[in-house]
């Protein structure tokens, strides 16, 4: 398992997450991963489910002590359940629908105006 804690050492850093926010994502007391970090302590299989999750590389990349490198495919074909991303997807495109609402209020404030002002130089040019 020496393995697994140079993995999740290094993906760790990779993804620049602390081993506070990995306990935390986990479920978990942030000294059961600082355990596992050390050596004390081996994770349960089903810990390792969720870590590899978290961490967005293979299960068995994790398990498999001849595996020394993955690679990372794009967050969709991970197949990881990652609400976060998803979450921040709709708020961007929330926040997208907002900015369009409102550009829209003005263009529409904006052709309003300018009818009112189209509608007086009519009726000027009726007189």
């Amino acid at each position: 398992m020496s393995d697994l804690r140079n993995k999740l050492k290094h993906r760790l850093i990779d993804l620049n997450m602390s081993q506070t926010e990995f306990a935390e994502k986990l479920g978990i007391h942030k000294q059961v991963v600082a355990s596992w970090m050390t050596g004390k302590r081996n994770p349960k299989m089903e810990s390792i489910k969720k870590m590899s999750k978290i961490l967005k590389i293979p299960f068995s990349y994790l398990t498999d002590d001849t595996k020394n490198n993955f690679i990372e495919q794009p967050v969709e074909k991970q197949n990881c359940g990652n609400s976060d991303i998803i979450l921040k997807l709709i708020e961007k495109q929330n926040n997208l629908i907002e900015e369009n609402k409102k550009r829209f209020e003005t263009e529409i404030s904006l052709l309003k105006k300018d009818m009112e002002i189209f509608r007086r130089d009519l009726e000027l040019l009726k007189r």
